[in-house]
């Protein structure tokens, strides 16, 4: 039989203890519908519906894509053309059904997901495996943690692993039909696959040893090979051609030649790659990468899978000349990566690392079904079948702990109160004179208030930059708020550079307001937004009391040096759960010890603690007491959730440490809860009335 003519399957029939086969194509076809199927109904169920919120490794860039694909705009380096040219179609299409652009680019990378799982299943049957076993494999693969999670979200390396199936696919179809129309394929495939993804490079000595035999043939096929690597890298002038167009979605200078080689040229090696420096190192990074491996899938799939890429020198033996050669090239296609793990390090498992170990479980599902497939064959039908069942068991075990890591990170609503603030404050900055702008840092708090304004018509009154913007020449001319968490990434310092003297305070929970200069007294422009916000409102000097009615006994003291000015307790219309505490704090004299501040939510007659937040520097590390100049009212803002029906009361003080472990509290100021923020109480009393809540604000010590 002359080589072109081979069968596409080697294994079947071709041992004495081999059944007849039947159609290979069917097998093909049932095979790939079989795992697509699978892993397309595990992705439905995880889906991410909404903006991305987490901050989990594997969702490191998702905000950021889900932002670029309805824009038609560009992604960090190396901009991943193919992804974005086609994610953007695709995405565009599904909102003209209606289908939100978050949803959308999350079933964008669910297809690949299940294509890839396909080409996995389709790769083990041309290989030998049976289809059942194939099914199998690819499954396992499919519901990893890791493949599972990137076609749930919008991540780019659900396409990474197509081309690297649909690579390894057409390299042992080019081998067996010896057809150009399959090298051109192959070509294009790796081309693009590396022009997406670098690390697709990598697979060159796997897909060199499965076609080696039609090296002569290669070639003689320069032409056209040429003019597929000349061709395809044309795809990165979408690029340039967008940002010229006005997308307002770009990364990087593209329209610069300068910027345009940096997006294309920066594979981030110099920032990611970093060998162990001595055996100990060595053997830790060995220890993290195989706890990754085991994540993805438990130990005894993984290793039986790369084991059992093997059986396949035992299936084809009759059939190929040199039959350990596609075992071999199966092995070089997963060895490389779990190598590169070893070296790409940024000082905690990032999500380079994680994409860099996906092949592994990819190649260990095609091993799982050659596997199986050579017990069938070589032990018989009924240990087969056992044997798969138990296999099955193991992918279901794989698949129910996958789907336990990745529903909470999906789900994630983390930046949900962000959003809501940020909407709620730009209702009362509508007309605001001067304009308010809000600065957030590129990540994921910047693409979540991007994606709501955008496309979820939210926080429309104010305007959104990141910090990249010149914060000096803005803050100059309009309000400057920030996320109070960027403190923790940008320190007080790095604003101070940029816009001078800061005196930040709290406009909304987790929201800060970059003020430039101190104040005594009540803020117009505070009250101004706060009326907008539907639950707070302007904060006078004094507390209205039944039990105090005389204001002149106020700001309440609560230590040598800290007072409370005034304060306020509401909740949101939309959240009853939650309770907004606002509070004005002055220096009384300038403080020099670091005092942190509690709030403590209190239930019941016997005013037990049912929820808290405290914070171990106000305005949420922005403003250390021994900052404040006396006279200076510093606004606080903390929103407690606290779903407790008999919830009746609120206290907050200012505490420090006592040098030994403990406490020194300061004096309690007790606030009631507002009527409008009372949560019903059912059967509070043996006859079904409701227990007395109503609790007035006095001074406690």
């Amino acid at each position: 039989m002359a080589r072109d003519e081979r069968p596409v399957t080697a294994a079947r029939g071709s041992t004495p203890d081999a059944r007849p086969s039947r159609d290979p194509h069917r097998d093909v076809r049932i095979a790939a519908f079989g795992a697509a199927l699978i892993v397309a109904l595990a992705c439905l169920i995880t889906l991410q519906w909404t903006y991305n919120s987490s901050p989990h490794v594997y969702t490191t860039d998702v905000g950021e894509i889900q932002n670029a694909l309805p824009r038609w705009g560009t992604l960090h380096f190396t901009g991943y053309p193919v992804y974005s040219i086609l994610g953007s179609a695709f995405v565009s299409l599904l909102r003209l059904v209606g289908v939100g652009p978050a949803l959308g680019a999350s079933l964008y990378s669910a297809v690949w997901s299940l294509a890839a799982a396909a080409l996995v299943a389709t790769l083990a049957v041309r290989l030998g495996a049976r289809c059942a076993p194939a099914v199998l494999g690819a499954a396992a693969y499919g519901l990893s943690t890791s493949a599972w999670m990137n076609g749930s979200i919008a991540e780019v390396h659900s396409l990474t692993m197509t081309f690297t199936a649909a690579c390894l696919l057409l390299a042992v179809r080019y081998d067996t039909t010896g057809a150009r129309r399959d090298l051109i394929r192959l070509a294009v495939a790796f081309v693009h696959g590396v022009l997406h993804m670098r690390a697709v490079l990598f697979l060159a000595p796997a897909l060199a040893l499965l076609v080696a035999p039609r090296a002569r043939e290669i070639a003689r096929a320069w032409r056209p090979l040429v003019a597929v690597a000349v061709l395809s890298p044309l795809v990165y002038l979408y690029m340039p051609l967008r940002e010229w167009m006005g997308a307002t979605w770009t990364f990087g200078q593209t329209r610069t030649w300068r910027g345009f080689w940096a997006m294309v040229l920066d594979t981030k090696v110099d920032r990611i790659v970093r060998p162990p420096a001595d055996a100990a190192e060595w053997w830790q990074r060995a220890r993290t990468v195989a706890g990754l491996l085991n994540d993805d899938l438990w130990w005894p799939l993984l290793v039986l899978g790369l084991v059992g890429v093997f059986a396949l020198a035992g299936l084809a033996r009759a059939s190929r000349p040199n039959p350990w050669r596609s075992p071999v090239a199966l092995t070089l296609a997963w060895l490389p990566y779990a190598a590169l793990c070893l070296v790409i390090w940024e000082g905690k498992v990032s999500d380079a690392l994680l994409a860099v170990k996906l092949p592994v479980p990819m190649i260990a599902g095609v091993g799982l079904a050659l596997g199986l497939t050579w017990i069938g064959v070589r032990l018989g039908d009924g240990v087969g079948r056992v044997a798969i069942a138990v296999a099955a068991l193991g992918v279901a075990g794989v698949a129910v702990r996958s789907g336990r890591t990745i529903a909470p990170i999906v789900r994630d609503a983390s930046l949900a109160p962000l959003v809501a603030d940020a909407d709620r404050l730009s209702i009362g900055t509508r007309g605001e004179r001067p304009p308010v702008t809000l600065i957030a840092l590129w990540g994921h708090s910047f693409w979540a208030l991007s994606y709501a304004q955008a496309f979820q018509q939210r926080i429309a009154g104010l305007t959104l930059v990141d910090h990249n913007a010149d914060v000096g020449t803005i803050a100059r001319r309009e309000m400057l708020l920030t996320p109070g968490a960027t403190v923790t990434v940008l320190p007080v310092e790095w604003w101070r550079e940029r816009l001078g003297d800061v005196h930040p305070e709290m406009i909304a929970p987790g929201i800060v307001w970059l003020r430039g200069t101190s104040r005594a007294a009540d803020d117009v422009r505070i009250a101004g937004l706060e009326q907008g916000l539907g639950w707070s409102l302007r904060l006078s000097d004094g507390f209205p009391s039944a039990d105090e009615p005389d204001a002149s006994r106020w700001p309440f003291i609560v230590n040598d040096a800290i007072a409370i000015a005034a304060a306020d307790v509401r909740c949101p219309a939309d959240e009853p759960a939650t309770l907004v505490v606002t509070v004005d704090w002055v220096a009384t004299r300038v403080p020099r010890r670091a005092e942190s501040v509690a709030v403590h939510i209190l239930a019941g007659p016997d005013d037990r603690v049912v929820a808290q937040a405290d914070r171990a520097v106000p305005i949420d590390g922005w403003r250390p007491t021994t900052g404040w100049a006396v006279g200076e009212r510093v606004r606080d803002m903390i929103a407690v959730q606290a779903d407790d029906a008999a919830r009746a009361a609120v206290r907050v003080t200012a505490y420090h440490g006592d040098g030994a472990g403990g406490f020194v509290n300061g004096a309690w100021l007790r606030l009631p809860l507002p009527d409008d923020c009372q949560l019903p109480i059912t059967g509070a009393t043996r006859d079904g009335s409701s227990l007395p809540t109503l609790l007035t604000a006095r001074p406690t010590g």
